[in-house]
């Protein structure tokens, strides 16, 4: 399937006989598509009740996605985003400050935001994409450690967590 001329184009449409076939296929191989076969993939531990699934990052944008599992009554470190991040619910129910996310629900959360305790409510999993890397914070608000892509972790270890950067 393509668009073309505003207008989703099979490959049989008269439309694509107008498209030069090197063309057509430098279209092709330019896109990288890429697909995971997720059920494939082990969950890695990361966190007391909490599992990982890293599907993709990207050292030129910063961008990651991956699949996170939560036990019932699991929580996650206190963070905030450098970069914007959107999940999805695919099972269970996310508690964070944005509210209640359950089944099917969508969430957004800006650069900048502050999360103190997000938690599973009941078994969890959630796909998400992060824009950019999430700051981790230890109990007195400093800089614990930097989870993003493979690039913001590399400047991590080059920069050396456990700094004084802290949470507004």
């Amino acid at each position: 399937m393509w668009q073309l001329a505003g207008r989703i184009a099979l490959p049989d449409d008269p439309l694509l006989a107008r498209v030069p076939v090197g063309f057509q296929r430098t279209m092709v191989s330019q896109m990288n598509d890429i697909l995971i076969r997720c059920n494939d993939i082990p969950w890695t531990k990361v966190y007391e009740g909490v599992w990982i699934k890293d599907l993709r990052s990207c050292n030129v944008t910063g961008q990651w996605t991956q699949l996170l599992k939560m036990e019932a009554g699991a929580v996650l470190p206190a963070h905030f985003h450098l970069g914007a991040g959107e999940f999805y619910v695919v099972k269970g129910e996310f508690v964070y400050r944005g509210g209640t996310a359950r089944t099917g629900d969508y969430g957004y959360e800006p650069l900048g935001a502050h999360h103190e305790e997000p938690k599973a409510a009941v078994e969890t999993i959630l796909f998400y994409v992060g824009y950019g890397p999430l700051a981790l914070l230890n109990p007195d608000g400093t800089l614990k450690a930097v989870m993003g892509s493979q690039a913001v972790n590399e400047f991590q270890s080059r920069a050396g967590a456990g700094g004084k950067i802290r949470a507004a």
